[in-house]
């Protein structure tokens, strides 16, 4: 008996398996034709074959395995290289690299997912060569872009947009060109391209500066519009990606579910940062701040008790009160960033002192934390240390709530506290995407959120209750969403994340908790 016993735990165990695998397979939500003013409850992935230089064919499998998971939706980010080629001949169409896109688009028909063509560089945009964003300011490079969308208007004409989306331009860059009026222009005239060839095919417009900020001049275009979910985008979602460029060595490690939202940008439009001791200090009390990208040029002074103690310049031109450590060009600009990562000290504040204040009064800047020092009625020696949690100038600069510039310091127990500062899902909902909502309803216009997620350095906790937190967001303003890869570093399968545990899930990889989580949102 015993060993017969025996004889059935493979068995078991492989039921078991079987079990857990069934777990993860759910039925997708059905698809619908769109409209402006309503999205269908899509939920799914972004696939990345033909993007920055790969040219890939899809995978059948992914759209398999995405139908499989209960998800309903494809977001193809593209770049036109893969078919006009490396020498970007705007005039070149490779047809072998169309067909792949072709059979991207069946795959979508055949597994009930929804498939969102997007053109993540175009002719002129997002360029590799200068100028990188040509479609701006020359009628040429937008006459390119608008051939290359009528291209895809006209082979696909006759598919439902049930099935089929384009989304016209990838994140709209922060520079003087792309004012909101401009932007329109150059939207305007590829809607036009498109609906030359096909007036029935259904148009999403990323919002302005990088889809983070609603766009302010579409209004009669009937498109629907979308936008980007990495905020907090250098403090939490990148932190530690390699890719974008930034020195995070300085930065405080992310964690979610604090109220310190505490802001280390800094501008030169008047803003103050502010620490308000809750009694007067006891003791005689050094300041120094931790200075950590100044973008060209940023002065920083500092008031006490409202009078003006000192101006430090940093920065490029500036006789310099402390040494940067490296200098970096920021693309697509003229601008240098200088990567300080030191601190600065500013002051000492003597006892009695009830408030300090800094401003960036040229230029602009990040700091990484704040740093108060003294010698208790012991003579020992305490530190307490205000680490600015969000390092992202926020959609609209200038409307920055106070509650994200000012913290009160009670000295007798060396906490700093933040009044009227919201938890994290709060901070989502009214800070990061209150403009969002209060656009979509004021103009009945659907929101699609077409990347969001995190990479795979994010400290794990953090980035599962961020993700969680978003997704709440998003349920409950009936937006439908795309994390940002379903293979690779910021997705479910092969992420390479040494935080995760992961299970062999037919020849992949697989981040189950992330999935799961995923699932229970889509």
């Amino acid at each position: 008996m015993r060993f017969k016993k025996l004889l059935l735990l493979p068995v078991l165990f492989t039921l078991c398996l079987q079990a857990d695998d069934r777990e993860l397979h759910l039925p997708q939500y059905p698809l619908t034709q769109p409209t402006k003013e309503a999205l269908p409850r899509w939920s799914g992935f972004n696939l990345i074959e033909k993007l920055n230089g790969r040219n890939l064919p899809y995978r059948e499998d992914d759209f398999r395995m995405i139908a499989s998971f209960g998800f309903n939706f494809v977001r193809l980010p593209m770049d036109y290289r893969a078919w006009s080629g490396v020498e970007e001949d705007w005039e070149r169409f490779d047809e072998r690299a169309l067909l792949d896109i072709d059979e991207a688009v069946q795959f979508g028909i055949k597994h009930n997912v929804h498939v969102c063509l997007n053109f993540h560089r175009a002719p002129g945009y997002h360029e590799v060569k200068k100028p990188k964003y040509a479609l701006f300011s020359d009628d040429k490079a937008l006459e390119a872009c608008a051939r290359h969308w009528a291209l895809f208007a006209k082979r696909y004409k006759g598919i439902s947009s049930k099935y089929l989306s384009f989304n016209l331009l990838n994140e709209p860059p922060s520079i003087p060109e792309a004012t909101s009026e401009n932007y329109r222009r150059v939207i305007e005239r590829l809607v036009n391209a498109v609906r030359a060839e096909d007036p029935e095919r259904f148009l999403i417009v990323d919002g302005e500066r990088g889809a983070f900020r609603v766009p302010k001049a579409l209004d009669g275009l009937n498109v629907a519009v979308a936008a980007h979910g990495y905020l907090p985008h250098r403090s939490l979602t990148h932190y530690g990606a390699g890719f974008t460029g930034v020195d995070y060595s300085g930065l405080p490690a992310p964690i979610w579910g604090t109220r310190n939202h505490f802001s280390g940008v800094l501008n030169s439009r008047g803003q103050t940062s502010q620490i308000v001791f809750k009694e007067p200090l006891k003791f005689p009390t050094s300041l120094s701040i931790e200075i950590g990208t100044v973008y060209e040029r940023g002065d920083i002074a500092l008031f006490v008790d409202g009078e003006q103690a000192g101006t430090w310049p940093l920065g490029n031109g500036a006789e310099q009160t402390l040494p940067w450590k490296t200098q970096k060009s920021i693309p697509g600009t003229n601008i240098s960033s200088y990567v300080f990562n030191r601190p600065l000290f500013l002051e000492t504040l003597p006892a009695g002192t009830q408030s300090v204040s800094f401003q960036c009064v040229r230029g602009k800047l990040n700091f990484n934390r704040l740093q108060l020092e003294w010698k208790d009625e012991t003579k020992a020696a305490r530190t307490a240390v205000l680490e600015a949690r969000n390092q992202d100038p926020v959609a609209d600069d200038e409307t920055m709530p106070e509650w994200m510039r000012s913290a009160v310091f009670d000295q007798r127990t060396g906490a700093f506290e933040f009044p009227n500062s919201p938890d994290g899902r709060t901070f989502l909902e009214h800070h990061i995407y209150g403009s969002w909502r209060a656009f979509s309803q004021g103009t009945k216009t659907g929101i699609l959120i077409g990347e969001f997620g995190f990479c795979n350095t994010v400290p794990r906790k953090a980035a599962l209750d961020w993700m969680r937190d978003s997704l709440e967001v998003f349920r409950k303003n009936n937006w439908p969403w795309a994390n940002w890869q379903f293979r690779g570093v910021w997705g479910v399968l092969d992420s390479e994340n040494p935080q995760v545990t992961y299970e062999d899930f037919e020849g992949h990889k697989l981040d189950r908790e992330k999935l799961k989580l995923l699932q229970s949102y889509r």
